[in-house]
C-alpha cells in the first residue's frame, strides 16, 4: 500500500448551492471545480459530502501522492470563493493528514452511509484503538477506520498521559 497524503476542506456554502442536485447551477458549477481538482498533479481520489451538524458545511477530500508541504501539491482554496456563505464568519479551512490505512484502500468515505471525521488527542491511542477494533461486537464497532497524526504535528497537554503530552490524532471512523 503506498502512502498518500489527505487533504480536508472544511467550508460553508450559501444554501442555494446544492451539488447533488441536477437543477443546481451553483451545485452543477461547485462540482465542475471538484472534477477540475481530479487533473492534479499526483490526485489519486476525492469525495466530499455534508456534516450532519451543518447541511452547509461541505466536508472535500482529496487524496494524494505527493508531499503536501509542497505547496503545489495543495488545492488553491480560492475556488471555493463563489459558493461560499455570504454570512460566513469562518473561513475555509484545510487539514493535512496520512491516514492509515489509506482512504485509497478503504471505502470509508464512499461507501459507508455516515462517516465521522474528528481530531482527537489521546493519552493512550493503543488502548483506544483496540477496544474500537478488537473488544468491540463486530456489529457494534465500525465497518472501517483509517486513523493518523496531523502532518503538522501537535501535542497538547494532557493530565492522563503518561508523558503529559497527547498527540493529536485524525480519525476517519465508518
Amino acid at each position: 500500500m503506498s502512502q498518500s497524503s489527505c487533504q480536508f476542506i472544511y467550508f460553508r456554502v450559501k444554501p442555494s448551492v446544492r451539488p447533488e442536485d441536477p437543477s443546481s447551477e451553483e451545485g452543477q458549477a461547485l462540482l465542475n471545480v471538484f472534477r477540475t481538482a481530479k487533473h492534479q498533479s499526483g490526485h489519486q481520489s476525492s469525495a466530499w459530502g455534508r456534516t450532519s451538524e451543518d447541511p452547509d458545511l461541505i466536508v472535500w477530500v482529496m487524496a494524494n501522492q505527493t508531499d503536501w508541504s509542497d505547496a503545489r501539491s495543495s488545492t488553491d482554496q480560492g475556488l471555493q470563493d463563489p459558493f461560499l456563505a455570504e454570512d460566513n464568519s469562518q473561513l475555509p479551512t484545510s487539514i493535512y493528514v496520512t491516514l492509515s490505512p489509506p482512504i485509497t484502500a478503504t471505502e470509508t468515505l464512499t461507501q459507508n452511509p455516515v462517516t465521522e471525521l474528528c481530531t482527537l488527542p489521546y493519552a493512550n491511542l493503543i488502548s483506544f484503538r483496540t477496544a474500537q477494533m478488537e473488544s468491540m461486537p463486530q456489529v457494534t464497532g465500525p465497518v472501517s477506520w483509517a486513523m493518523g497524526q496531523l502532518d503538522r504535528p501537535c501535542k497538547l497537554n494532557h493530565a492522563l498521559s503518561p508523558s503529559g503530552k497527547a498527540t493529536v490524532h485524525f480519525l476517519a471512523v465508518g
